[in-house]
């Protein structure tokens, strides 16, 4: 990991313009009921969850904890100086109002979905050709997540909104983007500028949180973190960071072939599929991979 996290992220076109864009996000393991005190998950269960902070730019994890799989995701996710200049994605388990300070606080930009049950006031709507208007009296949105293309002509739309008050108060945008294949609307929240990053954009960084979702998958379908079958403390310890380590290597095999390529050679096969689903790295892989 110490590895991985020196080297220099690679960012381009949508991803260009901070430091590195990293998403947070947790997958659950299930474990034996017998060791249920030592993880418990539910009264009948015993489970674990992996809280991974995965790098865009370095296509890999660069940091995780592990707590017993009741514990809540948000609390394990603190921004502060360390995060100055980073993107930060996360999804709704992670959505807190302290969160979207603590971003404008350190000068991270996030981005995440709006949450249901809150109601973003009105500050000014941005029109079509860029000007603010502003809105008195800063009048609360409802019923936005019930809101369909039509009602905002199937159009990219761009608020400033306000959420809190008195201390706690903190501006941010909110866009809204129409849903492909649907008549929804997606709602972002974002302390990205308007200038850089207008509401397509926006959307189009948060649909990038999909990678950690995809590095989740070969954890369990790659290297087998769903088969974690110990009884022990120690064993469980031992087949976790197993599992973590083989796609954490199958992922920085991607990274040096991305950075080291020539853009104009399309990525070998072996490697095509290594970025799909880690097996690339399993025992069918080349002797030099493996």
């Amino acid at each position: 990991m110490e590895r991985i996290r020196a080297c220099p992220p690679i960012l381009t076109g949508a991803l260009a313009g901070v430091l590195d864009w990293q998403v947070v996000d947790s997958e659950t393991v299930t474990l034996r009921y017998e060791i249920g005190d030592l993880f418990p998950a539910t009264s009948t269960s015993a489970g674990l969850k992996i809280h991974k902070r995965f790098s865009l730019g370095r296509n890999a994890m660069i940091g995780y904890e592990i707590t017993p799989a009741r514990d809540h995701d948000a609390p394990l996710l603190r921004l502060d100086e360390s995060w100055s200049g980073l993107g930060l994605i996360v999804d709704l388990g992670y959505a807190s109002h302290r969160l979207l300070r603590d971003s404008v606080r350190f000068d991270v930009s996030l981005v995440l979905r709006l949450k249901s049950g809150w109601k973003p006031r009105l500050l000014r709507i941005i029109g079509d050709d860029g000007v603010p208007c502003e809105v008195a009296g800063e009048p609360a949105f409802e019923g936005l997540l019930d809101g369909t293309q039509d009602d905002f002509l199937g159009c990219d739309v761009d608020y400033d909104v306000v959420f809190g008050s008195g201390a706690n108060r903190v501006e941010a945008r909110l866009v809204g983007i129409p849903a492909e294949g649907s008549k929804e609307m997606h709602w972002c929240i974002t302390t990205l500028p308007r200038s850089t990053h207008p509401p397509a954009l926006v959307g189009q960084l948060y649909r990038c949180r999909w990678e950690i979702e995809c590095d989740n998958r070969r954890d369990k379908g790659g290297a087998r973190l769903d088969q974690v079958r110990a009884w022990t403390l120690p064993s469980v310890m031992i087949l976790i960071h197993a599992s973590l380590l083989r796609t954490m290597l199958a992922d920085h095999v991607t990274y040096i072939d991305l950075r080291d390529r020539p853009r104009t050679r399309a990525p070998p096969s072996r490697i095509r599929g290594l970025s799909r689903d880690g097996r690339a790295c399993g025992a069918a892989a080349p002797r030099s991979h493996a």
